[in-house]
């Protein structure tokens, strides 16, 4: 929503951020205020703003908001120096979303315990689901890089823990239709419990996929 004019001459605005875009003025006076939450913006935002370009500045400035769930904020835009443009808005700030976060750095290889893990509310980019959002997704499993005390973990960055070992010779409970039957087969690959890996038949080196289900165990479901 655009405020009217009178808004701008009543406010004690903050010092200004100055950007290429309008967007990118806004967040940075927000991170710079120390608001977590980010605005609810869309190409239709900045619809009578001059277009970014060479020579062309945006200066963004918080307003005083009586809205709690909102956020009001002048820009106006300088080309060459020179005012050109100024709107004020007052945006609807996105909630933050809880997730997990180290309370303490977690070095790379080390198995993550619940002590090391606590919740926090933050604003996020990215996919939904790129970050952990629950400590049971995170419990027991092992960072591939270092993660930062107080950052948001991405999924991508952690393994579970291996039970089956390279080499290792593997109990294989085949399922047939309502026949089981037990192969003895050589690990081909690390593997952690559900992981599908691929194992050799010890007697007929034939070579499959069959999925960990225990220390030195796995499953598979034959056609």
């Amino acid at each position: 929503m655009i405020l009217p004019f009178t808004t701008l001459l009543l406010a004690a605005p903050t010092p200004p951020i100055v950007a290429g875009t309008p967007e990118l003025a806004i967040r940075a006076v927000l991170v710079e205020a120390h608001e977590e939450r980010a605005p609810e913006l869309s190409a239709a935002t900045f619809l009578g703003l001059p277009r970014p370009g060479p020579g062309v500045e945006f200066e963004a400035q918080l307003l005083p908001s009586a809205a709690a769930d909102r956020v009001a904020v002048q820009v106006q835009v300088k080309a060459k120096g020179q005012l050109v443009a100024r709107r004020a808005y007052e945006l609807p700030l996105l909630a933050g979303i809880s997730v997990v976060v180290p309370v303490r750095t977690i070095s790379a290889g080390r198995k993550i315990e619940a002590a090391d893990l606590t919740l926090k509310s933050l604003r996020l980019g990215g996919p939904p689901g790129r970050f952990a959002s629950t400590l049971d997704e995170l419990v027991g499993k092992t960072a591939r890089v270092t993660l930062l005390a107080d950052r948001p973990i991405p999924l991508p960055e952690l393994r579970a823990e291996k039970i089956v070992s390279r080499g290792e010779e593997l109990r294989v409970l085949v399922h047939t239709g309502a026949l089981q039957v037990t192969v003895f087969a050589e690990a081909l690959e690390d593997g952690a419990l559900g992981e599908r890996i691929k194992v050799r038949n010890r007697t007929s080196q034939r070579v499959f996929a069959a999925t960990v289900s225990g220390q030195r165990q796995a499953e598979v479901e034959a056609p």
